[in-house]
């Protein structure tokens, strides 16, 4: 996974319509388009059983030697280019 820390999805969502509006897309601008966060209990239940909080941690692979990817922003900025989004 990418740098940056622990994010939700609703901060992900925020981001992605960001750099969208960043993009030229209008549609996405925050008076024309509400995100509006949701705990997992309004959500509904899902079928797969998972964690309350499985945050990954990575902390081995550096101390191996592998390299750190790029901040998840970057990544989805490149990401939405490349989509032509």
């Amino acid at each position: 996974t990418n740098e940056g820390g622990y994010i939700s999805w609703y901060e992900f969502t925020k981001e992605i319509f960001r750099q969208g509006l960043e993009m030229g897309h209008k549609e996405y601008a925050p008076d024309r388009l509400n995100v509006v966060p949701v705990t997992t209990e309004e959500y509904g239940r899902s079928k797969a059983k998972r964690p309350f909080n499985s945050r990954l941690d990575k902390s081995k692979l550096v101390k191996n030697g592998f390299v750190p990817l790029p901040h998840w922003k970057d990544a989805l900025e490149r990401y939405l280019k490349e989509i032509e989004f």
